[in-house]
């Protein structure tokens, strides 16, 4: 079960073009419940409206003030990762099919058909040529050559085809590298950075209200090792050293609160990979001497927060009681593994996934499995964990503000936390597919 809030992901009305919509289809429909908007700014996410999701269907009535622009539809927390994002100008009604397979459809606005479209084409582009080149391939190569033919093609194209649309400058920014040279794959990637680092505009506000110039800036900071042999303390300092340019590419006036939105961002992808050296660089950086205001003060609370529950880190202690006793994580010893596996008997989707843990416990004798029940004043605990014997059960009660959710930032039920034989945080699967793929070393 997410908590599912409600945000969706939509852009600018100009004003005096009149009221228009952002509306669509989102699937599973049992897994939207409510939506919230935002307009993207250069330092902030500014909140607009939220609506209800009806049987997986939604409709925004924009309001006749918004500004053209990048807009977020937020379906859940958290919520820096449950979005999409989409353009609005006002002159057209904006119509999406999203759904967990397929990601992000646009049905109906011609504007982001032709920038998804685009930007879809040229991905696949670029990697044919990554594949052929990584098989021993040059630039140069005939089919190679065609690739970069039609790359270039297609910018030709949506340059023309946006002209004097909201989306041109994200076409036009978006420029691929098309070598005239002969490159090897590794002198193509180099030479490709540095196209990439070219190509950094830090001054256009278009862009700073989107999440492409932090996609660039991650991009050029990532591609760092995997040609060169490096080893792994090499390529952290040499993403370090990627990020030191990135920083030299910043106007002197550049807007402190977009500044620490791009390097949040990509310390957020630096943890989730996780390159703990370059995310606590990061923050030692760019985060840390960030002046005393509420929005920054969040983002170190936040970092805080991840920093104590990421891979390696201790477990933070667990207490629990049952009848008159009292129990702490401390005292399950023994094991060469430890399961936490956070949940609800109010949560629908746990109640069938439980189960399916139950059955392959047996097959794990050397890891213990600890039950999490995060739940409400009226609760059926009692009775499902009866249902579930495998496990050592504990109940929290408070649910998502017990004390469990928030020492561990549970943000949905069921969520999974593997320890190590010491209760190090070893992994943080996605789903209970993920855990047993952690569980048997695939």
């Amino acid at each position: 079960m997410k908590r599912t809030l409600g945000l969706l992901a939509l852009l600018c009305v100009c004003l005096g073009w009149g009221q228009r919509t952002l509306s669509g289809t989102l699937s599973p429909a049992e897994q939207f419940n409510w939506l919230l908007l935002y307009r993207i700014a250069p330092s902030e996410q500014v909140y607009l409206i939220d609506t209800e999701v009806k049987d997986g269907k939604f409709s925004f009535e924009m309001p006749e003030a918004s500004i053209a622009g990048t807009y977020r539809v937020v379906y859940a927390v958290p919520q820096d990762e449950f979005y999409f994002d989409v353009i609005y100008t006002g002159k057209e009604d904006v119509e999406i099919d999203f759904s967990f397979e397929e990601g992000l459809q646009i049905i109906q606005s011609e504007e982001n058909k032709n920038l998804y479209g685009y930007l879809g084409a040229v991905l696949n582009l670029e990697s044919k040529v990554n594949e052929k080149l990584e098989v021993g391939a040059t630039t140069l190569d005939p089919e190679v050559q065609s690739f970069f033919d039609s790359m270039a093609g297609l910018q030709a194209e949506f340059e023309a085809d946006t002209q004097g649309e909201y989306a041109h400058d994200f076409v036009n920014f978006n420029k691929p590298f098309l070598p005239k040279a002969k490159l090897t794959d590794s002198e193509y990637q180099a030479a490709k950075q540095a196209h990439i680092l070219h190509q950094l505009d830090f001054s256009n506000t278009k862009l700073q209200a989107s999440t492409f110039l932090t996609d660039k800036a991650l991009a050029y900071s990532l591609m760092a090792t995997p040609l060169t042999g490096m080893s792994r303390n090499e390529a952290e300092l040499t993403i370090q050293k990627n990020l030191l340019d990135i920083e030299a590419k910043l106007p002197e006036t550049i807007d402190v609160g977009f500044k620490a939105r791009l390097f949040y961002d990509i310390w957020k992808q630096m943890d989730k990979i996780p390159l703990n050296s370059v995310s606590d660089f990061i923050y030692n950086t760019y985060l840390e001497p960030l002046p005393d205001k509420t929005s920054f003060n969040n983002i170190k609370k936040a970092i805080s927060e991840k920093m104590r529950l990421r891979i390696g880190a201790q477990a933070p202690e667990l207490y629990w009681r049952s009848g008159d006793e009292s129990f702490r994580l401390g005292d399950l010893t023994g094991a060469e593994r430890y399961v936490l596996a956070f949940w609800s008997s109010s949560c629908s989707h746990c109640l069938v996934e439980m189960p399916k843990l139950q059955e392959k416990i047996a097959g794990y004798p050397n890891t213990i499995f600890l039950a999490v029940g995060l739940e409400d004043p009226e609760n059926k605990w009692a009775e499902e964990i009866q249902k579930l014997p495998g496990f050592t059960h504990a109940m929290a009660p408070g649910k998502w503000e017990s004390e469990a959710a928030k020492d561990y930032a549970i943000q949905g039920t069921p969520s999974f936390i593997v320890l190590d034989a010491k209760k190090r945080i070893e992994a943080k699967p996605e789903d209970l597919e993920g855990l047993f793929q952690v569980l048997n070393g695939t």
